[in-house]
Protein backbone atom coordinates (compact mmCIF):
# COMPACT_ATOMS: atom_id res chain seq x y z
CA UNK A 1 0.00 0.00 0.00
CA UNK A 2 1.33 3.39 -0.57
CA UNK A 3 1.49 6.27 1.31
CA UNK A 4 -0.69 9.70 0.78
CA UNK A 5 1.11 12.49 0.10
CA UNK A 6 -0.98 16.00 0.86
CA UNK A 7 0.92 19.02 -1.44
CA UNK A 8 -0.06 22.42 -2.12
CA UNK A 9 -2.49 22.64 1.07
CA UNK A 10 -3.71 26.12 1.48
CA UNK A 11 -2.07 27.93 5.04
CA UNK A 12 -4.82 30.64 5.40
CA UNK A 13 -4.36 33.33 8.65
CA UNK A 14 -6.70 35.16 10.62
CA UNK A 15 -7.90 38.05 8.82
CA UNK A 16 -7.73 40.31 12.39
CA UNK A 17 -7.64 39.75 15.94
CA UNK A 18 -11.05 38.09 16.85
CA UNK A 19 -10.86 35.92 13.49
CA UNK A 20 -9.40 32.48 13.64
CA UNK A 21 -8.79 29.87 10.59
CA UNK A 22 -8.57 26.06 10.56
CA UNK A 23 -6.26 24.56 7.93
CA UNK A 24 -7.32 21.38 7.33
CA UNK A 25 -4.76 19.09 7.19
CA UNK A 26 -5.93 15.36 7.15
CA UNK A 27 -10.03 14.10 7.74
CA UNK A 28 -11.71 11.81 5.39
CA UNK A 29 -12.39 13.78 2.25
CA UNK A 30 -8.50 14.50 2.43
CA UNK A 31 -7.96 10.60 2.46
CA UNK A 32 -7.62 10.05 6.18
CA UNK A 33 -9.43 6.86 6.87
CA UNK A 34 -9.61 7.08 10.86
CA UNK A 35 -8.15 10.73 11.81
CA UNK A 36 -8.50 14.25 11.64
CA UNK A 37 -5.95 17.03 12.06
CA UNK A 38 -5.97 20.42 11.50
CA UNK A 39 -3.99 23.65 12.21
CA UNK A 40 -5.99 26.12 14.46
CA UNK A 41 -4.43 29.80 14.34
CA UNK A 42 -6.15 32.46 16.75
CA UNK A 43 -5.62 36.24 16.50
CA UNK A 44 -5.14 38.05 19.40
CA UNK A 45 -8.10 37.69 21.64
CA UNK A 46 -10.32 35.33 19.36
CA UNK A 47 -12.05 31.65 20.58
CA UNK A 48 -13.30 28.65 19.97
CA UNK A 49 -17.25 29.11 20.86
CA UNK A 50 -18.47 26.85 23.52
CA UNK A 51 -18.53 23.08 21.95
CA UNK A 52 -17.85 19.47 22.61
CA UNK A 53 -17.14 16.25 20.22
CA UNK A 54 -17.54 12.97 20.58
CA UNK A 55 -14.35 11.60 20.48
CA UNK A 56 -11.31 13.26 22.60
CA UNK A 57 -9.16 16.14 21.49
CA UNK A 58 -5.32 16.91 21.81
CA UNK A 59 -4.27 20.11 21.36
CA UNK A 60 -0.54 21.00 20.58
CA UNK A 61 0.08 24.65 20.81
CA UNK A 62 3.00 26.10 18.79
CA UNK A 63 3.00 29.58 18.80
CA UNK A 64 0.95 32.13 21.19
CA UNK A 65 -0.55 31.13 24.50
CA UNK A 66 -4.14 29.95 25.06
CA UNK A 67 -6.56 29.09 27.69
CA UNK A 68 -8.65 25.89 27.63
CA UNK A 69 -11.89 26.25 29.62
CA UNK A 70 -14.45 23.52 30.57
CA UNK A 71 -17.52 22.88 32.95
CA UNK A 72 -14.19 21.78 35.11
CA UNK A 73 -12.45 24.99 35.19
CA UNK A 74 -9.65 26.96 33.53
CA UNK A 75 -6.30 25.54 32.42
CA UNK A 76 -3.80 28.32 30.51
CA UNK A 77 -1.18 26.38 27.70
CA UNK A 78 1.78 27.28 25.02
CA UNK A 79 4.14 25.79 23.27
CA UNK A 80 5.44 22.73 24.48
CA UNK A 81 2.48 21.43 26.33
CA UNK A 82 -0.22 18.70 25.44
CA UNK A 83 -3.87 19.81 26.30
CA UNK A 84 -5.91 16.53 26.39
CA UNK A 85 -9.90 17.37 26.18
CA UNK A 86 -12.31 14.07 26.93
CA UNK A 87 -14.45 12.93 24.76
CA UNK A 88 -18.24 14.85 25.55
CA UNK A 89 -16.43 17.47 27.73
CA UNK A 90 -18.04 20.84 26.61
CA UNK A 91 -15.04 23.14 26.10
CA UNK A 92 -13.67 26.64 24.70
CA UNK A 93 -10.32 27.68 23.37
CA UNK A 94 -9.16 31.30 23.45
CA UNK A 95 -6.01 32.78 22.45
CA UNK A 96 -4.86 35.36 25.71
CA UNK A 97 -1.22 35.98 24.48
CA UNK A 98 0.39 39.12 22.87
CA UNK A 99 0.78 37.20 19.49
CA UNK A 100 -1.69 34.86 17.55
CA UNK A 101 -2.32 31.37 19.06
CA UNK A 102 -0.88 28.37 16.59
CA UNK A 103 -1.69 24.78 17.30
CA UNK A 104 -2.83 21.64 15.98
CA UNK A 105 -6.05 19.73 16.84
CA UNK A 106 -5.82 16.02 16.27
CA UNK A 107 -9.28 13.55 16.74
CA UNK A 108 -9.43 9.89 16.56
CA UNK A 109 -12.01 10.36 13.54
CA UNK A 110 -11.78 10.75 10.13
CA UNK A 111 -15.22 13.03 10.48
CA UNK A 112 -14.97 15.10 13.47
CA UNK A 113 -17.58 17.37 12.24
CA UNK A 114 -20.30 14.77 12.66
CA UNK A 115 -20.15 14.61 16.20
CA UNK A 116 -19.57 18.17 17.21
CA UNK A 117 -21.75 20.23 19.48
CA UNK A 118 -21.96 24.19 19.39
CA UNK A 119 -23.42 25.55 22.00
CA UNK A 120 -23.05 29.10 19.88
CA UNK A 121 -22.90 29.42 16.55
CA UNK A 122 -19.21 27.99 15.20
CA UNK A 123 -18.80 31.56 13.11
CA UNK A 124 -19.70 35.35 14.12
CA UNK A 125 -19.23 38.62 13.02
CA UNK A 126 -17.19 38.86 16.27
CA UNK A 127 -15.73 35.84 16.00
CA UNK A 128 -15.19 34.67 12.29
CA UNK A 129 -14.19 31.56 11.49
CA UNK A 130 -12.71 30.97 7.74
CA UNK A 131 -11.63 27.20 6.70
CA UNK A 132 -9.31 25.78 4.40
CA UNK A 133 -8.93 22.50 2.23
CA UNK A 134 -12.53 21.73 3.00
Amino acid sequence: MKALVLRNLDRKVPKNNTSRVRNWLAKGSLGSGGTTVFENILGIGALVPWHKHEVEEVIIPFEGEGECQTEGGVERFGPGEVVIIPARAFHTVRSIGAEPLRLLAVFPSADVDAGTVWREPISSEKNELEDSNI
